[in-house]
């Protein structure tokens, strides 16, 4: 997601980025969103909740995508473990997507 504002970089930081300004080091989508005082472009609570929801739902990597999968195969009946975390954070790590 990239938060239309002239002070935010994107510096490749997950789910967040830099502030120029140095007002918040690294802010998080929410933070430059909602709480920021110096962003240009700030839009209104709703749709900045809006595009902070549909940043969270997204795959963040292969892990993401496989334990959809399973959950759609199993009709929702396969509960994750500990384990089944574990694996999806390693495959996350493995292959993540990248941001468009």
């Amino acid at each position: 997601m990239i938060v239309k504002c002239s002070k935010w970089v994107d510096c490749g930081v997950r789910d967040g980025g830099c502030c120029s300004d140095g007002v918040y080091e690294r802010p998080s989508y929410g933070t430059c969103l909602l709480a920021c005082t110096v962003n240009d472009n700030k839009p209104s609570r709703r749709d900045a909740q809006s595009m902070i929801d549909k940043h969270k739902n997204k795959p963040k990597g292969l892990g993401d995508t496989v334990e959809k999968v399973i959950k759609v195969l199993s009709r929702g009946k396969a509960k994750p473990c500990s384990g089944c975390k574990k694996r999806k954070e390693a495959l996350n790590k493995l292959m993540p997507y990248k941001d468009k």
